[in-house]
């Protein structure tokens, strides 16, 4: 279970409910009432529906010692996570986007501003790297790397998710 992928999924779901109920769309030459043969009205109530679901499952992912969601593989039963899948532990940019679909709480909000802010993991002088800049491996080797793009300074579509996350 992919965190950003649900994120994204679960933001988009939101706004497409959002842009199918405002005048926009109402007053829009379309003819796109009905989805797989339901009323406008049964598809924003679906999309809603399957946003909510999303935030209830994002809402499990969250993980007190990294201090964010955690993707999940959901091949590993664990019976140590609320989803009951075992979480890949991983840090990276990915555990901050629940922002964007509202899944976090506010005590939740208050522990990734700490962390977005702290200079020795995401509080960097350019945009919030892909990987904390304290990141290693089981050998306890560095993993951050300044010249790559996913383990390096910044990765620029996630950093657009994340500030729109934080507008949220």
């Amino acid at each position: 279970k992919d965190i950003l992928f649900n994120s994204v999924f679960a933001a988009g779901c939101d706004r497409l409910a959002e842009f199918l109920q405002s005048p926009l769309f109402k007053n829009a030459d379309l003819d796109l009432h009905s989805f797989k043969g339901n009323s406008l009205s049964d598809t924003i109530t679906e999309l809603k529906s399957w946003a909510g679901a999303s935030r209830v499952g994002l809402a499990a992912t969250w993980d007190d010692k990294i201090g964010g969601f955690l993707c999940q593989n959901n091949r590993v039963a664990s019976s140590k996570t609320k989803t009951g899948f075992k979480s890949i532990e991983v840090d990276t940019i990915s555990k901050f986007m629940p922002l964007l679909a509202k899944a976090a709480t506010n005590e939740q909000v208050k522990t990734i501003l700490k962390d977005l802010q702290n200079p020795k993991s995401y509080g960097t002088d350019f945009p919030t790297p892909t990987t904390p800049l304290n990141a290693t491996n089981e050998k306890d080797d560095s993993i951050f790397e300044m010249e790559r793009y996913w383990r390096g300074p910044t990765w620029p579509i996630t950093n657009l998710l994340l500030t729109e996350g934080l507008q949220n």
